[in-house]
């Protein structure tokens, strides 16, 4: 019967002690980085009431997490308008990790769009008053994430009438009806309530001054306008 060499032998044991070394410090290596970066990702759903902020993907400076599902919902009292800007974007393209956008309180509302790859999205605004984001990442490959500003402000819907009566002597309520484009400015019609009886009421704005949706418009950021009534808050 031959025997094995001592030698060869000894070489063969260490060969496969090395090759265990490799491998233990492979998955020790990998399993600290998912720890340490676990420490740092999103999850479940959060609920936000503030008018204002900044949302991430939750990953800071490292890299997102696999199979995430994590769900925003930008759900402020008083509000109608979400504007929201990513500031930041880079996730696995061909919608393998992907954003979806929603216009109101969960992602059975209106999808507004998705977002995948790392060209930054455009301004997205929602008009119900909510939105919600959804955040999606599968098994293989991760990046560097997103970031987010969002703010909300108060609008004007056609259905509305809105309480003037502690800054004005004489109108104590004022509506709107409809918004109509002429060449660089708009007409706003609307009634006016003086003294208990009410009255037609227009004004006239710069084109860049609002933005009309479907039942109502809003005052764009940094816009100056002409109203009467300084009373009225416009901005954020």
């Amino acid at each position: 019967m031959n025997q094995i060499p001592i030698t060869t032998l000894s070489k063969l044991i260490n060969s496969v002690h090395n090759l265990f070394l490799l491998f233990c410090l492979t998955v020790c290596c990998f399993s600290l980085s998912h720890l340490q970066s676990s420490a740092q990702s999103c999850s479940g759903t959060t609920i936000i009431t503030a008018s204002q902020g900044v949302l991430t993907d939750g990953s800071g400076d490292g890299l997102y997490l696999p199979n995430l599902s994590c769900v925003w919902v930008i759900n402020p009292p008083g509000q109608n308008v979400v504007r929201i800007e990513f500031t930041e974007f880079e996730i696995q393209g061909f919608f393998s990790d992907y954003v979806a956008i929603y216009d109101g309180e969960s992602v059975d509302a209106p999808l507004i769009d998705l977002y995948t790859g790392d060209d930054l999205p455009p301004v997205i605004y929602a008009y119900s008053g909510s939105a919600t984001i959804y955040f999606f990442s599968n098994i293989f490959d991760e990046y560097s994430g997103w970031s987010l500003d969002y703010s909300t402000y108060p609008a004007f819907g056609y259905e509305n009438t809105f309480d003037i009566s502690d800054c004005q002597d004489e109108v104590s309520e004022i509506s709107f009806s409809s918004v109509e484009e002429q060449d660089d400015f708009y007409i706003i019609s609307g009634a006016i309530v003086v003294d208990g009886e009410a009255s037609p009421w227009k004004s006239i704005v710069p084109t860049s001054a609002i933005t009309e949706y479907p039942g109502g418009f809003y005052i764009n950021e940094g816009e100056e306008h002409n109203f009467p009534f300084s009373c009225i808050e416009f901005e954020p």
